[in-house]
């Protein structure tokens, strides 16, 4: 089996894991941050994004932690609605926090994936 390693562990690098590990590859993730880091922005998903994150088997876990974001209203001084822009203007088809997003793909590839972090247990090797 060919190893890959990849550095970083946020959204690329658990998603192209993945990949790799489903078409013959042994993975390898390395990251500084000694664990997963929450928080971060929303990430929008629309058109072809949203057929890989069924050809992963993830879509329904996305939909279930989906942030709901509706739509936006604009609204004078005197509190008049003065237009309104479409959900999907600002979020997608489906949106979902940063670190919602990075606990999926991490238990999707966990079992089939090496992750190497500053907590990670470390293997010494005794010199002869």
């Amino acid at each position: 089996m060919t190893t890959v390693l990849i550095s970083g562990a946020s959204v690329a690098g658990p998603a192209l894991a993945y990949w790799l590990q489903r078409y013959g590859y042994g993975p390898t993730v390395v990251e500084r941050a000694p664990a997963p880091r929450p928080g971060g922005y929303a990430v929008d998903f629309r058109g072809a994004s949203m057929t890989v994150l069924d050809r992963m088997g993830i879509l329904p876990a996305v939909r279930e932690r989906a942030t709901g974001m509706g739509a936006m209203s604009y609204v004078t001084e005197s509190g008049k609605v003065a237009a309104t822009t479409s959900t999907e203007a600002f979020s997608g088809e489906l949106e979902i926090l940063r670190g919602d997003l990075v606990e999926i793909l991490y238990d999707l590839t966990r079992d089939t994936t090496e992750y190497l972090s500053p907590r990670s247990p470390r293997t010494t090797t005794a010199s002869t």
